[in-house]
């Protein structure tokens, strides 16, 4: 047995380990829904189907393995607009080192002002409070063999809703294999972690007599309990086939699929034309978070010593306004 094969085999046992020892959660009972949107753009245009691809700064967000394949130093920038004002942000750089390629990215929800209101109040009490959600993850990606390439991150993540937080962590592992005949293989599993819970002074109460009974005459210290809540934990499997159009241009196409704890099984359709390497169309369908198909491109501009990168993609959502999401990278020539 090959030592490629044997990396392989290690690795999808441990991704099937993990996923079998993670408890399922109801429907929409997961929490840091963030993170199972993705960052990117070019990943989006072609409907998240990317497990199985690489070379990518935007690898960070759906399969550690692929920042493997980065030869030199990458950056990249997304700015997701998202219904109702909300926003989700993105930053990664990727430096090769230590035999391998080192990546250090942040995705950040962004929820704006809300107005407050309560049950006295319906109509707001001239006060406003957000819910933001922030993760900061390191990876590292790696050629095993000529062919395989395996990754891990680690992030930190924080919810805040108001006077409440929630803190803890989570580790994504991945490998892809190039078969050969221009056929590649991915997968990962993303997002295990333990069970978050908030805590905060918002969960603090007092109870007085008018509680309780009329023989308690001094008010009480509570300390509402929240339920803890799981991470999104999602196994993803794909493939992907390059497919040489003419002396300059290139079809990608790809099929993914992917199991998300507090979601129905989904299926992923991507594809990607490129010409000379510098433009760009995209296309995809995905399911996951009730979202349909996607569609996009991008153009890579010489710039002295690297190139600039400019992507978008628009996204359909079933019940949803639409999502647009523009990027921009610095890549090595």
């Amino acid at each position: 047995m090959t030592r490629t094969h044997v990396c392989m085999q290690s690795l999808v046992l441990a991704s099937l380990l993990l996923w079998s020892g993670a408890a399922q959660a109801r429907i929409g009972g997961a929490g840091t829904q963030f993170l199972s949107v993705g960052g990117g753009a070019r990943s989006i245009g072609m409907g998240g189907a990317v497990s199985a691809l690489g070379g990518d700064i935007e690898a960070v967000y759906w399969n550690p393995a692929g920042i493997a394949l980065l030869e030199g130093t990458t950056v990249g920038f997304t700015h997701t607009m998202l219904y109702a004002d909300m926003s989700l942000e993105d930053a990664a750089v990727a430096i090769p080192v230590m035999d391998g390629v080192i990546g250090v990215s942040g995705l950040a929800f962004l929820s704006g002002d809300i107005d407050e209101t309560t049950e006295e109040m319906p109509d707001g009490t001239g006060e406003t409070f957000s819910a933001n959600s922030m993760a900061v993850t390191l990876s590292y990606g790696r050629m095993m063999t000529d062919k395989f390439a395996a990754g891990l991150s680690f992030r930190v993540i924080r919810e805040s809703l108001a006077d409440v937080s929630a803190t803890s962590w989570g580790f994504d592992l991945g490998g892809s294999y190039h078969v050969g005949w221009n056929l590649r293989l991915g997968f990962a599993v993303a997002n295990f972690g333990p069970d978050m819970e908030l805590s905060g002074t918002a969960l603090e109460e007092t109870w007085g007599d008018d509680e309780w009974s009329d023989t308690q005459d001094d008010d009480l210290p509570a300390l509402l309990q929240p339920e803890p809540y799981p991470m999104p934990m999602t196994f993803r499997a794909g493939i992907a086939y390059d497919l040489a159009l003419g002396a300059a241009g290139a079809l990608t196409a790809s099929l993914e699929g992917s199991h998300p704890v507090d979601q129905d099984e989904a299926m992923a359709l991507g594809a990607q034309y490129a010409y000379a390497g510098r433009y760009f169309l995209r296309a995809g369908y995905n399911t996951v978070n009730n979202m349909q198909w996607s569609a996009g491109g991008g153009v890579r501009i010489p710039a002295g010593g690297t190139d600039v990168s400019v992507d978008y993609c628009y996204q359909q959502h079933e019940y949803l306004d639409g999502v647009h999401r523009l990027a921009v990278g610095v890549w090595p020539k």
